[in-house]
C-alpha cells in the first residue's frame, strides 16, 4: 500500500566516467541471513542527470536463480503487491509435477508491521530465492527453503552506488567502492545525488541544488546544473 507520497533522486554525474548509478535498500529486520539487490539502475555519460522516482509500495518476490550468491540477477518470477498490515503474508510452494513455483494463499499475518513468506515442505534446496519488493522491483532477498518462515521488517535505507551493475544484482554492499546513503529529511521527497570528479558524493535536497543554481546562473549564463 502507498503512503501517497511520490520519493525522487535525481543523479547527476559529475565525474569522468560513464557508468551505472544504482540504487538500492539496506537494513530490513529478518530472521534469515539475506543479500539486497540493485534495486534501481541507470546508465549515465559524463555530465549527465537521470532520476529514480518511486512510492513506498511493498511486494512479494520469487525468483529462479540456484544458489543466491553476489553478482546473479535476480529476475522477478512473480510480484504480489502487499501492505503491511491486511495482506502481510503469502505462501511459497513448489508444483513438482510442472516444475513450477508460485505464490498461494496471500492474508493477514498475526503481527502487522512484518512481511512474512511462508514456505511449505514442497520447496526444493538452492533453486529458488523469495524476498521483498518495492515499487514493482525486488530489494532484497533470501534462499528458499522448505519448511522455513522467512520474515521481513522494513526500515528502508537508501543508497547509491556508481559502478557496473544491473538492476536484480545481487550485490555485496562490503564490495562497493564508496555508496552513499540517501536520506529524506521530514516532509522532503526529492533529494540529489552529485558524483564529484574524485567520486565521492554530495547528497543534498533538490530544493537547494535548484536554488544555488538559479542564484549561479544569475551570474555566469555558463554554469551547470549540479
Amino acid at each position: 500500500m502507498a503512503n501517497g507520497f511520490q520519493y525522487t533522486v535525481i543523479f547527476k554525474n559529475n565525474s569522468q566516467n560513464p557508468g551505472s548509478a544504482s540504487l538500492y535498500q539496506q537494513n530490513p529486520s529478518f530472521d534469515n541471513a539475506g543479500m539486497p539487490l540493485a534495486w534501481m539502475t541507470k546508465y549515465a555519460y559524463p555530465t549527465t542527470s537521470v532520476s529514480f522516482q518511486w512510492q513506498i509500495e511493498y511486494g512479494f518476490v520469487w525468483s529462479q536463480t540456484g544458489v543466491l550468491t553476489p553478482g546473479i540477477v535476480v529476475a522477478a518470477s512473480q510480484y504480489w503487491p502487499a501492505d503491511l498490515t491486511t495482506s502481510n503474508q503469502v505462501t511459497l510452494t513448489y508444483d513438482a509435477q510442472h516444475g513450477a513455483f508460485t505464490f498461494a494463499n496471500q492474508t493477514k499475518a498475526s503481527q502487522p508491521g512484518s512481511l512474512n513468506v511462508v514456505q511449505d515442505r514442497t520447496i526444493p534446496s538452492n533453486v529458488a530465492s523469495v524476498g521483498i519488493g518495492m515499487a514493482g522491483s525486488a530489494t532484497y532477498v533470501v534462499q528458499a527453503m522448505a519448511n522455513v518462515n522467512a520474515v521481513f521488517t522494513p526500515h528502508p535505507e537508501y543508497w547509491i552506488a556508481f559502478g557496473n551493475y544491473v538492476e536484480g544484482e545481487v550485490i555485496d554492499v562490503t564490495t562497493m567502492n564508496a555508496p552513499a546513503q540517501i536520506q529524506f529529511p521530514p516532509n522532503v521527497y526529492s533529494m540529489t545525488a552529485i558524483l564529484n570528479p574524485d567520486l565521492s558524493w554530495t547528497i543534498e535536497q533538490t530544493q537547494i541544488v535548484n536554488e544555488r543554481y538559479v542564484a549561479a546562473r544569475s551570474l555566469d549564463k555558463a554554469v551547470r546544473w549540479g
